[in-house]
């Protein structure tokens, strides 16, 4: 999946809006942290969700970003994540943005996430940094967002795997996802750099393994590598 280049409002990283995102309020509005977002339909998550709308305001001020989707059905329990890998005036974000539906409607309960940010050495995808797991429960969507800053260095490819679980009442349903990659370029440089010719392939490194234990007694992964901070969880 080729990364999309989009024109930004600021350096600000946007929250995911807490507001309703239904039929009802299609095509509503909202500012968050100074970046604009309107509801939605999504046919990959086959419902109304918010996604963020851009301003042509030119560089630095750019948003470049790339997505992945992926489901896990079990029964009547149906859970999607949606990998993100975003380039951003303040370097690297990640996100692992989990939606959990129950016979067809939305569903909450607790929810799990995860990310593993990868950087392209020229060879081959090496792993920069692992965001541990965090769990929470405030709605049917969970949409936590790392960011990393400089990450392994810029100038260079950059695309991250998310792994989200949802809690059944028994087990957890989960699935993962491929963000396909982009180009983090130097954003202190007078002149920008040709980015190389474009990775092939994806890791092969072993995915994470399932939380461990029910909600009441979950033990969670710490971070590992280069560590990130939570930008909104």
């Amino acid at each position: 999946m080729a990364a999309t280049l989009a024109i930004g409002q600021g350096a600000a990283y946007a929250d995911y809006p807490g507001d309703p995102c239904n039929e009802a309020a299609q095509d509503d509005i909202v500012t968050v942290s100074g970046e604009t977002w309107e509801c939605a339909y999504d046919g990959d998550i086959d419902d109304y969700i918010w996604k963020p709308t851009f301003e042509e305001l030119g560089p630095p001020d750019y948003w470049i970003f790339s997505y992945g989707w992926a489901t896990s059905t079990t029964g009547g329990y149906e859970h999607g994540t949606r990998s993100r890998v975003e380039f951003l005036p303040d370097g690297v974000h990640t996100g692992a943005d989990g939606f959990s539906h129950r016979d067809g409607s939305r569903w909450r309960t607790t929810q799990v996430s995860e990310s593993l940010l990868y950087y392209w050495d020229g060879g081959a995808w090496a792993q920069c940094g692992g965001t541990g797991q965090v769990s929470g429960s405030s709605s049917f969507t969970f949409a936590p967002t790392w960011g990393w800053g400089g990450a392994c260095g810029e100038d260079r490819y950059y695309a991250t795997t998310a792994w989200s679980w949802q809690w059944t009442g028994s087990a957890w349903n989960g699935s993962s996802a491929w963000s396909g990659f982009l180009w983090a370029p130097c954003r202190g440089c007078l002149a920008a750099t040709d980015p190389p010719p474009p990775p092939t392939g994806r890791p092969s490194a072993d995915p994470p393994a399932p939380p461990i234990g029910p909600p009441s007694r979950l033990k969670l992964r710490p971070p590992t590598g280069t560590t990130p901070k939570s930008v909104r969880m």
